[in-house]
Formats: structure tokens, sequence, C-alpha cells
């Protein structure tokens, strides 16, 4: 393994605790499905929440979104 590959793989886990970082500061959201929906969802260009204007569900989906928000302005994804 040379210097360079040894610090590929530093930065790599270096991003995923950063990402993994991230999502914890969304708990107890982070843990549910919406979540996962919000945040791929800002990923792929959707902006419109398929869980209402209120509740659990309708809140986890809009932190996944401002949490892939977030890591893409940081770089992590």
């Amino acid at each position: 393994m040379t210097s360079q590959d040894l610090i590929a793989k530093i930065d790599e886990s270096k991003r995923r605790y950063d990402l993994q970082a991230l999502r914890e500061e969304y708990a107890p959201h982070y843990q549910f499905a919406e979540f996962q929906i919000g945040y791929t969802d800002y990923i792929l260009g959707r902006s419109r929440n398929p869980f209402g204007l209120d509740g659990v569900a309708c809140q986890s989906w809009d932190r996944g979104a401002e949490c892939a928000m977030r890591a893409k302005t940081a770089g992590l994804i």
C-alpha cells in the first residue's frame, strides 16, 4: 500500500465519520425510514415532502432533506 493509498483510505474514513456525525445531529429522526427517504429525495432533486405538512413522518423527511443539503454543502456527498 502506497502512502497515497493510505491517505485516500484515511480521507474516506474521515468522510464517513463526518457524515455519520452529521446524521446523528438529527436524532431521533435519523432512525426513521422517512429521514432516509428525505435524504435520498434531496439528492435526486425532489423537493416535495410526500408526508404532508405535520407529524413525525413529515418532520423526519424534512430533517433528512436538510441533512443531505448540509452534507452536500460540506462536500461529504
